[in-house]
């Protein structure tokens, strides 16, 4: 009897799970199931996502050699410190070359404009103009500088030895994007941007 008991429930379940769970629920199953890993992957990537203390972007119409990214690097990493107090000091600088994929890279820029842990952006002639009339910048004298006299929302940068490695002969501009005005970002992130562009500026003017 025990045996037939568990044969019956067995093929009642097989029935309720094939001709009413599957047929009336299988796709919203299957879709919530698909969200929960979608979920979890997401999760899990940014759990392993590395941690920066500064991000920094070099946006410039010719390629950026590995050295002198890492010249700039050094400079971010003596500006910034450990923001975030792990143990170790980490920059994000993401080089964008300009004159590789028109479309592509300026989407990247635009990218990079939108999020807010990006505050201080190396730029050329066009790009700082466009975008600080655009008003992705902040006004350059807010935060101690003497802007540039083709626009309020830039300060030259050329002159400065870890800049001059970036663009050898090309005149780059630094601005900064302070989301901090708007309720946004993080006011440690402002203020180690304005000390790096301060670093880079210290030698101009010596």
């Amino acid at each position: 009897m025990r045996n037939t008991y568990i044969i019956v429930n067995v093929k009642r379940f097989l029935y309720w799970w094939h001709n009413v769970f599957v047929y009336h629920y299988g796709r919203i199953a299957l879709c919530v199931l698909a969200i929960a890993l979608i979920v979890l992957v997401l999760i899990q990537s940014g759990l392993n996502a590395p941690k920066f203390d500064m991000h920094v972007a070099a946006v410039i119409n010719a390629p950026i050699s590995y050295g002198a990214s890492e010249q700039l690097r050094a400079v971010a990493m003596e500006a910034c410190g450990d923001l975030d107090g792990n143990g170790e000091i980490s920059v994000d600088l993401v080089t964008v070359d300009l004159s590789a994929d028109q479309l592509t890279t300026y989407q990247q820029l635009e990218v990079l404009l939108a999020q807010p842990e990006y505050v201080l952006f190396i730029l050329e002639d066009k790009e700082s103009l466009v975008h600080g009339a655009r008003g992705d910048f902040n006004l350059i004298e807010n935060y101690g500088f003497v802007p540039d006299k083709g626009s309020p929302f830039r300060v030259e940068l050329s002159g400065s030895p870890a800049v001059e490695a970036l663009a050898p002969g090309r005149t780059l501009y630094g601005c900064l994007a302070d989301w901090t005005t708007s309720g946004k970002g993080k006011r440690e992130w402002t203020l180690a941007a304005v000390t790096l562009l301060d670093m880079l500026v210290e030698p101009i003017q010596q």
